[in-house]
């Protein structure tokens, strides 16, 4: 008669060091990901000091899913989203698995380029109101973001020939051009065609 109470106290044994592990592996992630945004702040020339006023080491601020600009996976507390619309910077983005980041009205040039194309899980990306021509490693953005669905790549300086390296994100739904210097109708981009006024597919 014994034998059930056993099997039960093992099952809550079992279920209380896996809840543990769970927890363990939550908490070294998001010291993982807070880490890696504090390695991200140092490159950034915030001109608003009020902003990122609360991306510090501390324990007080330690959950950096609650930081300005940053959204986490409520399950993993992965940092799956950042939006840091006016902070010039050089960036170097490492090891994040970020779904949607917003960087516009950051006056990028196309060096920028070349450290977004480590960010492979990107879903969605906003580069709008840059500094952008796409005339250097634009192809290199483009082989690396094979999951991108978003592009918003208005109010740039981009022209024609980005068109060609657009073809091969396959993935992509939403694409918008406007207020570039495109001249010239393209179709064929995912079975889309592009407004000539507006350069912008949906």
């Amino acid at each position: 008669m014994s034998e059930p109470a056993l099997d039960d106290s093992y099952s809550e044994q079992s279920e209380k060091s896996t809840r543990v592990h769970k927890e363990i592996t939550r908490k070294l992630l998001a010291d993982e990901e807070r880490i890696g945004l504090l390695e991200i702040k140092i490159w950034i020339n915030d001109p608003n000091p009020n902003v990122l006023t609360d991306w510090v080491d501390n324990k007080k601020d330690a959950d950096c899913c609650k930081w300005h600009g940053v959204k986490c996976d409520s399950a993993t507390k992965r940092v799956v989203e950042l939006s840091l619309e006016d902070t010039r910077s050089y960036w170097e983005f490492k090891d994040l698995k970020l779904e949607i980041l917003n960087l516009r009205r950051n006056l990028f040039n196309d060096s920028i380029l070349l450290s977004l194309s480590q960010l492979s899980s990107l879903k969605s990306l906003n580069l709008a109101d840059n500094s952008l021509t796409g005339s250097t490693s634009i192809n290199v953005l483009v082989s690396g973001l094979r999951k991108l669905e978003e592009l918003d790549l208005r109010g740039n300086a981009f022209s024609d020939n980005i068109l060609s390296f657009l073809h091969e994100i396959s993935s992509l739904k939403i694409l918008d051009l406007s207020h570039n210097n495109l001249t010239t109708i393209s179709s064929g981009i995912n079975g889309k065609v592009a407004n000539p006024i507006s350069n912008r597919i949906l």
